[in-house]
Formats: C-alpha cells, sequence, structure tokens
C-alpha cells in the first residue's frame, strides 16, 4: 500500500518519520558526533531513474542513474593459433597486425578471448556496446576501410552450453569514432565501434569471442584493444554468486 501521511516524531534522540496510517518507520536520522545514521529504504530519484541504499546499506542503481564501465579484453596476452595465418605480433608496437584475406572460420586467422560479466554489471536483458582500439593511417585525408568481423556467443551458467555464434562487423572510415579526414597525414590512434550486443544474461557469464580481418584491402591493421562498454547498476552483487 502506498504511503499517503508521512508523520515526524523524535524518539529516545533520533528523529523518526513515519507512516501515519500504520504507524510503521519509514526512516529514522540518528545524530551522533559522527554525523547523521539515516536508517532506509532510501531513494533518491523519481521512482524510475534513481539510486537506492537498502536498510543493510546495499546500493543499486536503476534508469539514467546507472552508470557505464569497460569491459576490458587485452589483445596482446593472447595465444595465437598459428603465425602462418593472417594475424601476428607486432612486438614493437605492442599490438597484432592483421593481413587481408583472413576468414572467421580459419583458426590461424582469427584471434579469440573471453569476457566475464563481472558482478557490478546489469543483469537480464542488457545491452554491451564493443569496439576496438586501433593505429590508422590517414593519407590526404582518406583511410582504408579494413573490416573487422566478430563472432560472440553468451555462455550462462546453469544452462546448457550455446554452440552457436552471432557475426557482426565493423569498418574503419565508416564506424570510427575521430574523424581525421582534416587531419595532416600520419598515423592516429583510433576506435571503430560494432553492432550492439543484445543478450540475457546472469551473474559471471561468459562471453565468447573471436575476430579475425575479413576484407581484402592492401596494407596492415594494427589492432591494440578490444573491449565492451557495459552498464553498472550496483558496486558488486548481493551474495558471492546471487544478484537480485
Amino acid at each position: 500500500m502506498a504511503v499517503t501521511k508521512v508523520g515526524s516524531k523524535w524518539s529516545s534522540g533520533s528523529l523518526v518519520f513515519f507512516d501515519k496510517a500504520t504507524g510503521a518507520a519509514l526512516m529514522t536520522f540518528n545524530p551522533s558526533t559522527d554525523g547523521i545514521e539515516i536508517v532506509g529504504p532510501l531513494y533518491v530519484g523519481d521512482g524510475t531513474n534513481q539510486t537506492s541504499v537498502a536498510t543493510d546499506g546495499t546500493v543499486r542503481l536503476s534508469g539514467n542513474a546507472t552508470a557505464w564501465k569497460d569491459m576490458v579484453g587485452n589483445l596482446l596476452g593472447q595465444r595465437l593459433n598459428s603465425t602462418a595465418g593472417k594475424v601476428d605480433y607486432d612486438w614493437d608496437d605492442n599490438c597484432l597486425v592483421f593481413n587481408s584475406g583472413g576468414s572467421l572460420a580459419v583458426a590461424a586467422d582469427r584471434v579469440q578471448w573471453n569476457q566475464q560479466i563481472d558482478h557490478q554489471y546489469k543483469v537480464g536483458e542488457v545491452t554491451f556496446k564493443p569496439h576496438v582500439h586501433y593505429f590508422q593511417a590517414v593519407s590526404s585525408g582518406a583511410v582504408t576501410p579494413f573490416v573487422l568481423s566478430m563472432q560472440y556467443r553468451l555462455q550462462r551458467n546453469g544452462y546448457a552450453k550455446t554452440t552457436d555464434w552471432t557475426t557482426i562487423t565493423c569498418t574503419s572510415g565508416t564506424d570510427d569514432i575521430f574523424d581525421y579526414s582534416a587531419s595532416e597525414d600520419d598515423t592516429y590512434c583510433q576506435i571503430a565501434v560494432f553492432d550492439d550486443i543484445e543478450v540475457e544474461c546472469g551473474l559471471s557469464d561468459t562471453l565468447q569471442f573471436s575476430m579475425a580481418r575479413t576484407d581484402s584491402e592492401t596494407g596492415d591493421m594494427q589492432v591494440y584493444f578490444v573491449d565492451l562498454h557495459g552498464e553498472v547498476d550496483a558496486f558488486g552483487s548481493d551474495t558471492e554468486y546471487g544478484k537480485a
């Protein structure tokens, strides 16, 4: 039942706000030398977009109160299947070099990694935004339209193994964040975005990835980082293996 009338009173040195209909305490302020203790639950916002603090101190963010956080996947430490394929290490620039004509179906052409859904991320129906960091050469305002193809699938704890992959792509020059067309000829740090990943996931589920360069353009593509943007709604989970 919604609270329609709120009263207040001092009780044992504390200021108590209570439901006039039931007499139930809604919030208690306990002044002390260390500050004011608020016995919640406490809600800041409009009911949809808000920060809530439960009586045990657990913080939850909802609606527009959620924040975006990187889920990092460092590529340089990945073990390549074979350097005879279309991807190899560049130890001088701390990156991977992708050659043209690669295929996701060829193990030597791709790099693979797994990323866990960390405890602070939203669970349920969520969106992750994958993107790649790479060095982009600009010549006379033009860039080479390299294409990276990425496969992903979600492995859910407590469910059967997922065997099917979903493929998404990004193209340099088209899906870039920064526009260097008016810049001097040089090599620049660029970010290119893939299509969004929309999944229903739970705590500590695992996203599996593989990526290859699949265009036929000349030249090498130097990629040094892949990560996902995802929304966080808490500092962590309620229990070791569960999140409300």
